[in-house]
């Protein structure tokens, strides 16, 4: 198969149409070549290739057989074959074509199904198509040729870390946990397990054995910046002590200093490796420790601004908003749908004569949610996981007015707001807490949610949008169509939904469920499970608090797996009262029960993030159910056990009024005001403003 360079100069020629995607040219250029060149074996092969990604199967694998049938030396000519083709392969998942992808490795894997001795190459193909798989959703297809690929090539080391990831995905710790420490075993320097196997232990609250393995990683990899930070800036999901939130809480203050103090940007590769950690971290767990988190949060900023600088200083130059003509407004986000909601009714009331709209989401979407940002925006773009092409593409973009719907829940968040992409820059309540960034100027908050002293939790100047500040459907109800058996739940007890993720309830509030067991006997609390071994760290928090009061959990406490939304909604349904956490309030999940009906207690605090329940109970003039301390707050619980009647009051009242909730439009035109007037100051001036 020896070629001249002048027939390598037409291979390139030919394989150029088949990168862009001309599959008809790329079948007229090789039958001309072949015919040209006595039909050489190598042109017959993309030949054959050309037919196959027209949907000629039957051709393609005719031309094959005529090549391989005929060679004298079967296994080379094979070998080639199976190069050509994942060379396709490889190209069509780069480009995200998958079916088309997931065609020529299913024929790839056909060549060498039969094959008594598969040669350790071989493994490639299998990690190729169980990849292939993955994207396209079939999981139990990938997670059988990852393991075949491994059986194949016990050296493939990125095969071990997607099917760990998988597992874990799956909620399969263990499996993951094992997986992970396989290919450490295999090599013990691939950072990328070592990383995952650490948010394996933390996701399964094995705390120490997290923060041992960064500590040991980092003195392996010395000059990567990611493993200090997860060594000093490791915080745990959920606590089994208060003593336990000080300890982390001081630890990672104390971190924080040391990664600013020694931070080393010296050379082009430090640089780069710093901005890569950063665009892999968060610091999302550190506000559901219950405190002000301005100071550490604007550290944290000065950070990573330090960093991004280095390595992007001319998008930190000034920018000024333009003299007239319509405000050109840009919204970024993750698009996961809770927040793409609020976030569309947003953008869709916006005066279209006012703004052009544009929107770049960062993560993939659904092309539901593709099409529904198309629909309200003037231009979309999704650029999922690419920093650098999503910031030139805003940059390009020339916004007046940039809004990040969510820093601090996508890591990515963090590095783009840190720097000067649009002249005016906000954030929202995607993720309730300050950004800490010096080029974060505005956040946009909801004035029922907010304490008098607000400003002082927040690093940007605070916005206050009228009443919950989101422009709401009023949500579909199902009629019952389950019962309380379904879920476990006992028909003659008071059923207390306490629906929250598990971190968000904090140790030191544990007793108010023996509290209200204490008075109402035939209480039953209902929470839902998150990954087994936080679920374990939190049954034996309330074991020991229930024990406090000489009761036994077990018999008042029930967990409930993940639910669809549905049967979510039908337990809302069932309940009798909804117990709202106290230090992260409900949101979301307040909101759904009260489109239930079902009565909702809380106890605002200091901060926005446990004010939620506390303003939408505001908004639709129900307040008999909200408390102003702990001891007051399981009174009300105890009293919404015991008296039916006034429970049923209460319920009858939030039917009545929870159409306050939706469709108020007043939060909008706040926003395209707020928006009209910030265009004319493209800086914040915090002392004046305060």
């Amino acid at each position: 198969m020896a070629t001249t360079k002048q027939e390598h100069m037409d291979f390139e020629r030919g394989k150029k149409l088949l990168e862009t995607g001309n599959y008809e040219g790329a079948v007229r250029f090789f039958q001309k070549l072949a015919e040209e060149n006595d039909n050489d074996s190598l042109i017959i092969f993309y030949l054959g290739l050309s037919y196959f990604l027209l949907g000629e199967k039957e051709t393609a694998n005719s031309l094959w057989m005529s090549v391989l049938l005929a060679s004298e030396d079967f296994d080379r000519d094979c070998d080639v074959l199976l190069a050509i083709l994942n060379e396709q392969g490889v190209r069509l998942l780069q480009r995200r074509q998958w079916l088309l992808a997931l065609s020529v490795y299913l024929q790839i894997a056909e060549l060498i199904a039969e094959e008594e001795n598969p040669k350790p190459e071989w493994g490639v193909y299998y990690y190729n198509l169980a990849y292939n798989y993955e994207r396209l959703g079939n999981i139990n297809s990938a997670i059988l040729f990852y393991q075949k690929s491994i059986d194949i090539n016990p050296n493939l080391i990125d095969a071990y870390n997607n099917l760990g990831n998988i597992y874990f995905s799956l909620n399969q710790l263990e499996d993951a946990e094992s997986i992970y420490r396989r290919a450490i075993q295999v090599n013990p320097y691939h950072s990328g397990s070592r990383f995952n196997l650490l948010l394996t232990l933390k996701h399964m609250g094995r705390n120490q054995e997290a923060v041992q393995l960064a500590e040991e990683t980092s003195q392996l990899f010395p000059d990567d910046f990611i493993w200090h930070l997860q060594r000093h800036l490791y915080l745990p999901i959920i606590y089994t002590t208060t003593e336990e939130i000080s300890y982390y809480r001081n630890r990672f203050s104390e971190g924080l200093d040391y990664l600013i103090n020694s931070l080393n940007l010296a050379t082009e590769e430090r640089k780069r490796n710093a901005l890569q950690a950063i665009c892999n971290h968060t610091n999302f767990y550190l506000a559901y420790q219950g405190f002000n988190d301005v100071d550490l949060q604007k550290k944290y900023g000065k950070l990573v601004t330090t960093i991004t600088r280095a390595n992007y200083p001319k998008w930190f130059e000034k920018r000024n908003p333009a003299a007239g003509g319509k405000i050109r407004l840009g919204f970024v986000t993750g698009a996961s749908s809770n927040r793409a909601k609020w976030l569309l009714k947003w953008i869709e009331n916006l005066d279209k004569s006012t703004f052009d709209i544009y929107i770049y989401t960062i993560e993939e979407v659904s092309q539901d949610m593709a099409e529904k940002f198309t629909r309200v925006a003037d231009c979309y773009y999704c650029i999922p996981e690419d920093l650098e092409k999503v910031c030139q593409r805003i940059y390009e973009d020339k916004l007046d007015i940039l809004t990040y719907a969510e820093i601090g829940m996508l890591p990515q968040t963090i590095v783009m707001g840190s720097m000067r992409l649009a002249p005016i820059q906000c954030a929202t309540i995607g993720h309730p807490l300050t950004t800490g960034l010096e080029n974060i100027d505005y956040y946009i908050s909801r004035e029922l949610m907010e304490a008098e002293n607000a400003q002082y939790h927040y690093s940007e100047k605070l916005i206050l949008l009228p009443n919950i500040g989101m422009v709401l459907e009023k949500p579909n109800i199902p009629n019952f169509s389950k019962s309380r058996k379904d879920f476990n739940l006992e028909e003659d007890r008071v059923v207390y939904l306490c629906s929250q993720m598990l971190f968000k309830y904090l140790p030191q509030h544990d007793y108010i469920f023996p509290a209200i067991a204490s008075q109402v006997a035939n209480a039953q609390f209902v929470f839902l499970e998150t990954y087994p071994g936080l679920t374990e760290i939190f049954k034996k928090r309330l074991e020991k608090a229930f024990c406090d009061y000489k009761l036994n959990w077990a018999e008042y406490c029930v967990f409930l797996p993940f639910l669809p939304s549905g049967d979510y909604l039908q337990l809302n349904l069932l309940c009798d009262v909804f117990l709202d956490s106290i230090a992260w309030s409900g949101d979301n999940t307040t909101r759904e029960a009260i489109a239930c009906g079902l009565p909702v207690v809380t106890l605002p605090g200091e901060f926005m993030r446990s004010r939620h329940s506390y303003g939408i109970l505001k908004q639709i003039g129900v307040t008999e159910t909200i408390a102003s301390s702990l001891p007051e707050y399981i009174e009300i619980a105890a009293k919404l056990g015991k008296d039916k009647q006034w429970r049923q009051e209460v319920k009858q009242k939030i039917i009545q009024n929870h159409h306050r909730l939706y469709n108020d439009l007043e939060c909008v035109k706040a926003l395209a005001e707020f928006y009209r007037q910030a265009r004319f100051y493209p800086r914040r001036v915090r002392d004046e403003d305060e």
